[in-house]
């Protein structure tokens, strides 16, 4: 392989990863709900969204592979259940922000109230 040819591979790889990046953001527009033992849930953060999306890429991935290569399926199954692992801390982090921003909202009511009296 060439360096011209190195360049022009690594530009290509380049652009298909922004192509990439754009169809998850426009894909993580749309999901706006996730269905779960039944009970549909609203996805709020877009980050979540991204997450899943990610997610949903590696399983697609997995159900794509040549089901007789065992060393690709565990690599893989450990990258789909990475990816469910940053979605699921991703819902933390923004559950932990929630938590905070409503203990905030408490509080300043509550010293609003004690003002008041």
């Amino acid at each position: 392989e060439t360096l011209a040819g190195s360049g022009a591979t690594d530009l290509l790889s380049d652009k298909l990863d922004s192509v990439l990046a754009q169809t998850r953001e426009k894909e993580a527009e749309t999901l706006t709900e996730v269905t779960w033992r039944e009970k549909t849930i609203p996805v709020r953060s877009e980050k979540v969204r991204v997450a899943i999306i990610k997610a949903r890429v590696k399983e697609a991935d997995l159900t794509q592979a040549d089901s007789s290569d065992l060393e690709t399926l565990m690599a893989l199954y450990d990258e789909l259940f990475i990816a469910y692992g940053d979605a699921l801390g991703q819902v933390k982090e923004d559950l932990r922000s929630e938590e905070k921003a409503s203990a905030r909202i408490m509080s300043q009511k509550s010293e609003a109230l004690i003002a008041n009296s």
